[in-house]
Parts: C-alpha cells; sequence; structure tokens
C-alpha cells in the first residue's frame, strides 16, 4: 500500500470517528431538551387547567350570589362584572 493511500484511510478514519462522537453528543444534547420541553408543556397544561378551574370557580361563585351583595361587590372589586341571570320562559 502505498503511503499516500494509508494516509488518507487513517484521515476518513479520525473523520469517522469524529462524526460518530458528535452523532453521541448531538443525540444527549437532544434528549435533555426534549426532557425540558416536556416539563414546559407540564407546566403550561397546569396553567391552563388552573385557569379553566378559575373561570368555573368565579362564574359558579357569581350564579351562586343571587342577592348577596357582599358577593357581588367582592367579585366586582376584582373586575368581574355580575349578569342579572336570565330565567327561561315559561311555556
Amino acid at each position: 500500500m502505498k503511503p499516500s493511500l494509508y494516509y488518507v484511510l487513517v484521515a476518513l478514519a479520525a473523520l469517522s470517528l469524529v462524526l460518530c462522537l458528535s452523532v453521541v453528543g448531538l443525540d444527549s444534547s437532544n434528549q435533555t431538551l426534549d426532557a425540558q420541553v416536556q416539563d414546559n408543556q407540564q407546566i403550561l397544561q397546569k396553567g391552563a387547567n388552573a385557569q379553566q378551574l378559575g373561570n368555573n370557580l368565579v362564574k359558579t361563585l357569581a350564579e351562586a350570589a343571587g342577592g348577596n351583595e357582599k358577593i357581588k361587590d367582592l367579585l366586582t372589586n376584582h373586575g368581574y362584572t355580575i349578569q342579572p341571570a336570565q330565567t327561561a320562559p315559561q311555556p
């Protein structure tokens, strides 16, 4: 084997080793980022659930307020407007 061919093959082998190590490093980094994305998605989902729960709670509180002026004042002070309950038409 000619020395020039030998050096070319050694260089290609070294390049292959570097590329393999790069793939392993990128895979590890990708797994770390994927875990962070999943954690962030769980946090966002919990926030959306809490917001929905809060909205339902305020709606239920407004419906239950009825003639209780203190509850109506509490909701009004926090920026919620209470609509008078609409009664269903009697047949």
